[in-house]
């Protein structure tokens, strides 16, 4: 990914790499950069912005993310949309968080584009609870990074999965009476 100052009249299909907040005008960080947007620039007097450019073999820090939350998401967990280059995973009931910690680790330390944060192992969650947050940068490696992170995802944990959520109806009869 390339990135640079770039006049607002030449934007069209680059991502902003910078948030532009003015008077009436909020674009985030990541946001793409189409028509509507170059005529709002234009409109609260922006020149240039600071550009995120696709290179070939490359995908947005978006889509990115979506696929690693994707690589270690196991039962009962929903993905949130991907925004800013992170994707959250939500438990979908009331139980139990399983972490495959010492993978999360090891995943975390192949490279600085990527980065796992989990809530604490065996963890009661809720439901609806944010229980991991994915964040792939594009910027910090080569093309071929990301593949070799999600093999390394795929293929480190003994279990199958690196994330699950245990709902508390499967497992109550083996809690007593432990309350979700």
């Amino acid at each position: 990914m390339k990135f640079g100052l770039l006049p607002v009249a030449e934007s069209e299909g680059v991502f902003l790499a910078h948030a532009i907040r003015k008077p009436g005008l909020t674009l985030k960080k990541g946001e793409w950069i189409g028509a509507v947007q170059i005529a709002a620039l234009q409109a609260a007097d922006v020149a240039e912005i600071v550009a995120a450019c696709i290179e070939p073999g490359e995908v947005d820090e978006n889509t990115a993310a979506l696929s690693l939350a994707c690589s270690i998401a196991g039962a009962n967990l929903h993905l949130a949309e991907s925004v800013t280059g992170r994707c959250n995973l939500i438990a979908n009931c009331a139980g139990i968080l399983v972490v495959d910690a010492a993978v999360i680790d090891r995943v975390n330390m192949v490279d600085e584009a990527i980065t796992l944060v989990t809530l604490a192992p065996f963890r009661r969650v809720t439901e609806g609870e944010m229980i991991v947050t994915a964040r792939e940068s594009r910027s910090s490696g080569p093309p071929a990074a990301p593949v070799r992170r999600r093999k390394m995802v795929l293929t480190s944990s003994s279990t199958g999965f690196l994330l699950d959520c245990r709902c508390a109806a499967k497992i109550s009869a083996g809690w007593g009476s432990a309350a979700f």
